[in-house]
């Protein structure tokens, strides 16, 4: 069994959480929870590969404003109705196994709860998943 691993990383540094489970899953998967005060500005989230990846993948907020977004191609951050087709795919990589989604800075809202991210990639099984939560102010 491996291990479900999200980091957060920028310039050398690391903020690392671990989640016990598998790598992401069709059904999903609870990549645990991080409070927002250890958040940089910009970060790369990591997680690990089972090598059924393509490099479509995608990443989307949802908040407690129930008004998700979603990471697109050209780097901003755009409102997403929730509907799976709908999912606006970007670039990952995995060099050296380990999944990396470029998130670069944080989207911001006006919401003091708690928020939940969730990070996936198209697979021949479907849309692979986790998703972690970050706790609020």
């Amino acid at each position: 069994m491996m291990r479900g691993v999200i980091a957060l990383a920028v310039l050398g540094c690391a903020f690392t959480s671990t989640a016990l489970g598998e790598s992401l899953s069709v059904t999903g998967i609870d990549l645990g929870r991080i409070n927002r005060s250890s958040l940089p500005q910009q970060v790369d989230l990591m997680a690990s590969g089972d090598g059924s990846y393509t490099e479509q993948g995608f990443i989307v907020a949802r908040f407690q404003n129930n008004q998700p977004l979603m990471k697109v191609a050209d780097g901003t951050w755009q409102a997403w109705d929730g509907d799976a087709s709908t999912l606006a795919f970007i670039n990952i990589y995995a060099p050296d196994g380990v999944l990396r989604f470029p998130v670069g800075a944080w989207p911001t809202q006006d919401v003091l709860g708690p928020s939940t991210f969730t990070i996936g990639y198209k697979s021949p099984e479907g849309l692979k998943f986790g998703y972690f939560t970050v706790d609020g102010q």
